[in-house]
Formats: structure tokens, sequence, C-alpha cells
């Protein structure tokens, strides 16, 4: 078994090759909404979709959790730290397949201790990440300073009305 601090070590360095090599994306929109998260009831982000009009289709919502807090719900795909390889490949299909996808958003609110959701943050390919402090890597293109979920939830929404206004 390999030390967590080396893991921690080898994935902190792949956040950061990632970045480094990060493409712009550019292109129509793809009316896609990604959201990587790690709080206990994801269910907070849910309703997104339909607040802002898109497709349950072109709605993908990841929860990064341990296996023993794992739910049972087939709209949200889960994220445990065991399916993060060695070398930060993710061993899951569906969350490859996730990583791969391109996105307008993706939002992502996670604890600054969850290594799985830093990585899949920065391998997935949108025109706008935001995300709440605080951001070590540098993975969001805007970065929501709030006291809680909601609150944070909350700012998303206006910053998604002001970014759409905008393009």
């Amino acid at each position: 078994m390999i030390p967590s601090t080396l893991r921690t070590i080898l994935h902190s360095r792949k956040i950061r090759r990632m970045l480094e090599e990060r493409p712009v994306v550019k292109g129509e929109d793809t009316k896609k909404i990604g959201v990587i998260t790690d709080v206990k009831e994801p269910q907070v982000f849910a309703d997104l979709c339909q607040i802002w009009d898109i497709a349950e289709k072109n709605f993908r919502l990841v929860h990064c959790v341990s296996e023993k807090e794992a739910q049972n719900d087939e709209s949200v795909l889960v994220l445990h730290a065991k399916e993060v390889g060695f070398k930060g490949n993710f061993r899951s299909e569906a969350i490859r397949n996730f990583a791969g996808d391109r996105y307008d958003f993706v939002v992502c609110y996670i604890s600054d201790t969850c290594q799985a959701g830093a990585l899949l943050a920065a391998q997935v390919n949108a025109k706008y990440k935001i995300g709440n402090a605080p951001d070590k890597f540098g993975i969001y293109d805007l970065e929501i300073h709030s006291g809680n979920v909601r609150e944070f939830r909350e700012e998303v929404l206006k910053y998604y009305k002001i970014f759409k206004k905008n393009n």
C-alpha cells in the first residue's frame, strides 16, 4: 500500500501539470453543466438544471465521498478516493467520461482535503469553472468566498447570470 502522504504529493503534482497544460475552451455552448461536490447532501445542487433550464441529460453531478457514505442515487456519479490510482488516473469509466466531456460551466464545492475532487476539477474541460475558496491549486476561473453551501449556491446563481449575459 502506498503511503497517503506520497499519494497526496503525486496527485498534487498531477493537478499542477494538468493546469499548466489546460487548453482554452472555445466554441459554441454545449448547454452542459457539471457539479463536483463533497457535501453530505449533494441534492442542494440538483435543482440547478431546472433553474438554468438545462436538460437533465446535460447535467451531471459528481459526489466525492468515502465508500461508507455513498448513497444509491442513479442521478449522481460517486467518486471514492480509492477510485483514483497512484498516478492520479480514475478507475471508474463513468468518472473518466465525465472528465472527458466538455461543459459550459463546472461548479465545484469541495473541501481542501478532497484530493479526488480537485483532480477531477483540474482535469474536466469547461469554459468556466466556479469553485469555493480556498483554491490552493488555481483550478477555478472564479473563486467564491462563502460561509456555507447554501450561500455559495446563491452566489453561483448570480455569477451564472452574469456569465450568460456577457457571452
